[in-house]
Parts: structure tokens; sequence; C-alpha cells
């Protein structure tokens, strides 16, 4: 079991996408949250922000981390039905990296639910 983890954490590469995420635990969460939150319009980035429950970082740091994400294309911003309202989902590259690491750490079925 310890064998399969460690293989599963060095699947992660820093030339991934999943590695900026993967290096702090509240990216991960933010990552986690944002998937399974993207298909809402009405979850903002800081709303996302204050969603946050591990707290390892500020929240002018995450929001930072947020537009950084936006800016090299890990995140796209979607339209939604308040203007002010910035909302993000994951690019496509960025999902299917995140549901091939979900489906080899815990079995096919994983990433959807």
């Amino acid at each position: 079991m310890l064998g399969e983890e460690i293989n599963t954490v060095r699947s992660i590469t820093h030339k991934d996408k999943l590695s900026k995420f993967y290096r702090s635990q509240t990216r991960w969460e933010l990552l986690l949250l944002v998937r399974s939150l993207q298909d809402t319009e009405e979850v903002g980035i800081w709303s996302y922000i204050e969603m946050l429950q591990t707290r390892t970082e500020s929240h002018m740091t995450m929001y930072q981390f947020i537009k950084d994400r936006i800016a090299d294309g890990s995140f796209i911003v979607v339209e939604s039905g308040k203007k002010s309202r910035k909302v993000v989902k994951l690019s496509d590259d960025l999902d299917q990296e995140l549901t091939a690491y979900l489906s080899r750490r815990y079995g096919q079925d994983a990433a959807s639910k």
C-alpha cells in the first residue's frame, strides 16, 4: 500500500499542471473545490477563497495564485449571471490530469464522485 502511494505521489512531475496545486494543502483543496463546483455560476473566486478550511496561505496569496492560474491557462474564466463575479473552471488539460490522478489513486470511478 505504501509503495502504491509513493508511486502515485511521484507520478506528479514538476511539468504537470497539477504540481502547482500539489505543493500546498490549501492549493490542493482549492483545486478540488473548483472541480466539484465548476458547474455552478454562483461561486466566484472570493467565494472559493472563503470556503477554504486548510488555511496554509493568506487570502491575498490565494487570490494571486488563482490569477496566476488564469494567466497560465489552468483556470478558465466563465460568464456568470453577475458581471462583478469572476467564475472559474478547470481547463480541459488540468481536468484530465486531475481525473487521471484520482483514478490512479482511488480507482476508475473516483474522479466523477
